[in-house]
């Protein structure tokens, strides 16, 4: 039964990926920069994880292979993400820094060189967890300085997709520490509301992309 309330719900917040993803589509034309490249972002998401759970019955090492693909092609994007809307010169720098040492710890964590000489392709927890937890706390960061400026900041899209951002990357590094524990199954049905969660507001965000372009503030776009 918890096996399948566990498929059940990872089913729905795939589909439910698809509301943000669309939403923003709708809203193409009010999005700025940051927001269009977030929106590339969660369709390269959405694509990824209807791949991996398509493939997992099937071909399960190609569903290994896609998903450590997108764990090197997430912290890019959100390192990009962060570098645009940053109000600081140290997010900046730190998002510079992220984008110079990913491809050196991802292959790290991804390949083993020393194998009988051949490349040994695995699947790294290790770095999921890394670059989950560093962008946590920079949204965490981002979200206090935001607040701190404007009070009406709270009517601002950016806001929420720093928000979204947030929920999912602080449960995900939260809920994987028990992933190896007999509440494995239970942690992966809360994973994916807490997904469901993170999704609705960056939906939200979007839509309030169709208000004016008024009283922004520098750093954040609206």
């Amino acid at each position: 039964m918890t096996d399948q309330l566990k498929y059940n719900t990872a089913v729905l917040s795939t589909v439910v990926f698809l509301v943000p993803v669309i939403c923003g589509f709708v809203m193409y034309k009010n999005l700025n920069k940051a927001e269009k490249l977030f929106l590339f972002y969660l369709f390269i998401g959405c694509v990824t994880d209807f791949s991996v759970m398509s493939l997992q019955q099937y071909n399960k090492l190609l569903a290994i292979i896609i998903f450590n693909m997108y764990s090197i092609f997430e912290p890019f994007f959100l390192a990009v993400y962060f570098y645009l809307i940053a109000p600081t010169k140290f997010i900046r720098k730190t998002c510079v820094v992220i984008l110079a040492l990913l491809i050196p710890v991802w292959l790290i964590k991804h390949v083993q060189i020393f194998n009988h000489g051949s490349l040994i392709q695995k699947l790294s927890g290790n770095f999921y967890t890394w670059y989950q937890v560093v962008f946590a706390f920079i949204a965490a960061y981002v979200l206090l300085l935001m607040t701190q400026i404007r009070e009406e900041s709270l009517r601002k899209s950016q806001l929420w997709i720093v928000i979204g951002t947030f929920i999912s990357t602080f449960c995900s590094f939260f809920l994987s520490s028990f992933l190896t524990t007999e509440y494995q199954t239970y942690m992966w049905v809360v994973y994916s509301f807490v997904n469901l969660l993170s999704y609705m507001v960056v939906t939200y965000a979007f839509l309030l992309t169709k208000e004016k372009k008024t009283m922004s503030y520098p750093g954040f776009g609206r």
